[in-house]
């Protein structure tokens, strides 16, 4: 399974939302090398939280059968920013179907949100809502 395949088409998807900044993994920085105040996602691969094919008799390959997930954290300058951020990621998202050669995958689905949350770490503080989502992806044929 090549998983940095399926983040890449997410992220990819993700951005093609006008006004929805989506970061690979790690939240921007400006010119002093602190995180941007702003409204964005950084969207982290968490990867499989089951592997198999529920099968007995089979063992667990590299191509077995996954239950893979992603979250996106959203955030924003205060919790309304955040809320807003979290609703169009979810908007974008939700339902998204990955095509890669030699898989099958079925659609992003939404499996958990976090309450808004103060980021106390930066100055002034940012807000930020995970989004949880899972899809299933099976060998091909």
């Amino acid at each position: 399974m090549n998983r940095q395949a399926h983040f890449e088409a997410i992220l990819t998807h993700a951005r093609e939302r006008p006004n929805l900044a989506v970061h690979d993994s790690t939240a921007p920085l400006d010119a002093n090398n602190q995180v941007v105040q702003g409204q964005y996602v950084v969207l982290h691969d968490l990867g499989p939280d089951k592997i198999g094919d529920a099968r007995l008799t089979a063992r667990d390959t590299a191509d077995s059968a996954r239950k893979m997930r992603v979250v996106g954290r959203c955030v924003g300058v205060d919790p309304a920013a955040a809320r807003r951020m979290a609703d169009a990621f979810r908007a974008q998202v939700d339902q998204f179907v990955i095509v890669t050669p030699g898989r099958t995958c079925w659609p992003l689905k939404f499996d958990d949100e976090s309450d808004v949350t103060e980021d106390k770490g930066t100055s002034p503080s940012l807000w930020y809502v995970d989004v949880d989502y899972t899809y299933w992806t099976f060998p091909a044929g």
